[in-house]
């Protein structure tokens, strides 16, 4: 087996024609993959190797300049960002497909740099599929905008989102406002930021963001058309909650807690051990029951 590597620069003809019935000139289009100065190799190679391969940007500049393509370094980044709708198409595909394949998702965050800037990789995963999204927050709005995979955002201010606001410190002016203006209407976000601007106009800033994270996840339990979670398994950071009807919390964070625990009595240290060892035996049992379902692991 053997590769060879070569450039292959092509000169196109185009045929030119003028329509004298539309007093139009038409000039034939280049075959498909070939718009602007790279081909189809060069623009498919680029991709695999940064996706597929794991090369730097630097290191497929070099790469190509040694098999004498002519490029810049500012080419080799559109060529991975730009004109790549199908690719964004077929991702939105397989994460609602994830998404409706299971009532429950995992979740969680980390932080990432962005040219420079601290910003924040969202990754939404389950047993069959893994999505990731970076935005620049992680607060809860943000959060319900990358398990809606970014589409528009949309608000009720209905009796759900009141039930919501029920331990939030409102004014009661505040609440009766929000009472009145209650109903199951859906609304754009330009519509309903503008009704709290002229009707609640002095909000202070953790409260306006209560309202509207509340009529937010309202809206977004109300969805049809796209997938909504019912559960998810996260920490117990407070931008997750109201997102779900459910919540768990994942065997690390919940065992976490006991880890901190430090037991001055001798007693209460053997309990402690004791319980622990139970908590991830019990874990490994359930972990085993997955790899392979029997009744003996059932009983």
């Amino acid at each position: 087996q053997d590769l060879v590597l070569k450039t292959d620069n092509v000169r196109f003809r185009k045929e030119k024609y003028y329509a004298a019935s539309t007093g139009k000139t038409y000039l034939a289009e280049l075959p498909r993959g070939y718009e602007g100065q790279y081909g189809p190799g060069v623009r498919t190679l680029v991709p695999t190797l940064y996706w597929g391969g794991g090369m730097s940007e630097p290191k497929i500049l070099e790469f190509l300049g040694n098999v004498d393509i002519q490029i810049s370094d500012g080419e080799v980044s559109n060529l991975l960002i730009k004109g790549q709708d199908d690719f964004h198409a077929e991702k939105d595909a397989v994460y609602e497909a994830g998404l409706r394949s299971s009532p429950w998702q995992h979740t969680d965050d980390t932080l990432t740099r962005v040219d420079g800037q601290n910003q924040h990789c969202h990754v939404v995963c389950n047993s069959v599929y893994t999505a990731y999204a970076t935005r620049p927050n992680k607060d809860r709005l943000t959060v319900l905008d990358v398990l809606r995979n970014g589409r528009k955002r949309i608000f009720r201010l209905n009796e759900e989102a009141l039930e919501y606001l029920e331990n939030v410190q409102l004014s009661k002016a505040t609440r009766q406002t929000l009472q009145a203006w209650s109903s199951d209407e859906e609304l754009d976000e330009l519509t309903f930021l503008g009704w709290l601007d002229t009707q609640l106009p002095e909000l202070g800033k953790q409260v306006r963001k209560a309202i509207v994270d509340a009529a937010a996840v309202a809206a977004y339990h109300l969805e049809e058309g796209f997938p909504v979670v019912q559960t998810l398994i996260c920490d117990d950071a407070p931008q997750f909650n109201w997102l779900t009807k459910e919540m768990l919390l994942c065997w690390v964070h919940e065992g976490r807690p006991y880890k901190k625990l430090v037991p001055v009595v001798r007693q209460h240290r053997e309990m402690l051990d004791d319980f622990l060892k139970r908590f991830w035996g019990y874990y490994d049992q359930l972990l085993e029951y997955k790899k392979q379902r029997s009744e003996e692991h059932t009983s």
